[in-house]
């Protein structure tokens, strides 16, 4: 019985913060009631002297924190089962809470790095008090709420309940951060970026108005002003994990994988684990072309966590650039399989099917991602590709035409259409597509290839010889060239120098039976001389 009307006195004085304060000093003395009981006589004067003095001098401490409570903090002493009314509860609170009005400072005497908050919500703005009006409880209800949904990722009743704050009070800071930043969450970047610029106006430091603003810059796309915002952060603290993060990801997308792969680093520094960068730093190996330590980054996120989508999209395209076709496609499909409209998979899956001969699947991921975005540049370079290897020429032109059309200097789409003119015997408009990449890049070896061939084919042999040279004084075992210029030279009669030319291209392909036959056909005519 005793034990039970302890414990619930002990469940009533739990409910209060005084009574959590009487709890601690019962619970302190009946250790020590204990201690002294159960061991006393084992204790010499020595080691009994210290917890004389703490059993002394324990009761001043508390006393001294207590009087400290009660004077200054006595509103925190209460717990809302104190009060008869919650509105009681909630008018204590209110006299306590002041809104945040933005007020634009001078920015001649608020330098940002000084005032940027390493980690932390920036400090409150200065309340105009000829603008700030008094705060309802209503409008404290729906600011903690629409935080409160924004942390459980309700992003719409978030965004619902602090437009309510904001539109009876247009300069809560508070609830514009809550408001931008469950705008991003939802990908509405602009009205991320309004909402947060409107918080760093008035406050060129508020480090979490900063982050939100630099993701939201990001997510638009807008790399350059990322970047901006981050290093504002990392100047003030450069140990930001958050603002390094996407400063890195922003280099990434902006092409800049030097600087992406160097903030990644130290995030992966300072925590070895951290996904994230690990994951940006995989893609910018990947976009550097080192798809070895793609491939390791990326694997190491995988392996904790299997289903990281970012990360196998990132493991996939760089096994795509390592010729791994079959590792593409499976990583590829894993997350196909989870999100079935993903659509970087989706490319990254049709290319590595056409990579390894597989047209007919690769001619199937391109159409889903074509007829879910009809102008995907991408996918329908892909699908002109993969028709052109499958041998349906028509198709790859009309593709490749597409693509042209939105982007003339397209040069994978110009390759495939001169190649598949060329295959057609289209050979003007092949010389045409051909002569576009060679003006773009005069060193492009694929199209001196293709025009080659194509003045061949169109009797232009001395153009097709000139075309060949140039690829074979660059690489002298080019077996397409030299095949392409054995052709020319037969035609033009000149049975050595095509003889020649053959040879070389067989000791390169051995069962090349183009190069078979111009050497046959030479050696026939060495026999037998014209006359």
């Amino acid at each position: 019985m005793p034990d039970r009307d302890f414990g619930s006195v002990a469940q009533r004085l739990a409910r209060n913060p005084l009574g959590i304060i009487a709890l601690f000093i019962v619970l302190v003395y009946a250790i020590a009631a204990l201690l002294f009981g159960l061991s006393g006589g084992a204790l010499d004067t020595d080691q009994r002297w210290p917890f004389v003095w703490f059993l002394v001098l324990f009761p001043v401490c508390v006393l001294a924190v207590f009087y400290r409570l009660v004077t200054k903090h006595h509103p925190k002493l209460y717990a809302p089962q104190d009060y008869r009314e919650d509105k009681n509860f909630l008018r204590s609170v209110e006299s306590q809470q002041q809104p945040e009005v933005l007020r634009p400072k001078n920015p001649a005497t608020q330098p940002v790095e000084s005032q940027i908050s390493a980690g932390a919500p920036a400090p409150a703005e200065e309340v105009d008090s000829t603008t700030a009006q008094p705060d309802s409880n209503r409008l404290v209800g729906l600011r903690q709420r629409a935080d409160e949904q924004r942390r459980r990722g309700c992003f719409e009743e978030a965004i619902r309940d602090a437009t309510q704050v904001i539109n009876e009070n247009p300069g809560d800071a508070a609830a514009l951060r809550t408001r931008a930043e469950a705008y991003r969450a939802t990908g509405r970047y602009e009205e991320a970026i309004r909402d947060a610029t409107l918080v760093i106006d008035a406050n060129p430091g508020d480090a979490v108005a900063l982050r939100t603003r630099a993701e939201a810059y990001r997510g638009a796309g807008r790399y350059e002003e990322a970047i901006r915002d981050a290093t504002l952060l990392i100047d003030a603290s450069p140990g930001d994990a958050f603002a390094l993060r996407s400063r890195a990801a922003a280099y990434r997308g902006a092409g800049r994988f030097e600087e992406a792969i160097r903030d990644a680093t130290l995030v992966i520094g300072a925590n070895p684990g951290d996904a994230f960068a690990l994951g940006v730093r995989a893609e910018a190996y990947r976009g550097m072309g080192r798809f070895e330590e793609a491939i390791r980054d990326a694997t190491q996120v995988i392996d904790a966590n299997p289903g990281d989508a970012f990360a196998l999209r990132a493991r996939a395209e760089a096994y795509r650039g390592t010729g791994c076709f079959d590792e593409a496609i499976r990583d590829a499909t894993l997350v196909i399989d989870a999100n079935p409209g993903d659509a970087v998979a989706l490319r990254t899956r049709a290319a590595a099917y056409g990579g390894a001969g597989r047209y007919e699947e690769a001619i199937r991921d391109a159409t889903l991602l074509i007829d879910a975005s009809p102008g995907d540049a991408f996918a329908l370079g892909v699908r002109a590709a993969t028709y052109r290897f499958a041998g349906r020429y028509e198709e790859a032109i009309r593709d490749a035409t597409l693509v042209i059309g939105a982007n003339p200097g397209d040069a994978i789409a110009l390759r495939t259409r001169a190649e598949a003119y060329r295959a057609t015997d289209r050979f003007e408009e092949a010389i045409r597509d051909a002569t576009l990449l060679i003006d773009a890049n005069p060193g492009d070896a694929d199209a001196l290839r293709t025009r080659a061939e194509a003045y061949r084919g169109a009797d232009r042999l001395e153009e097709a010889i000139r075309d060949a040279n140039q690829v074979i004084n660059a690489n002298p075992l080019d077996a397409f060239a030299l095949r392409t210029r054995a052709a020319a030279f037969t035609l033009q009669g000149k049975s050595e120098e095509a003889h020649r030319d053959a040879l070389a291209s067989l000791k390169i392909e051995a069962n090349n039976n183009f190069a078979l036959a111009v050497l046959r056909a030479t050696t026939s005519a060495s026999l037998n001389p014209r006359p």
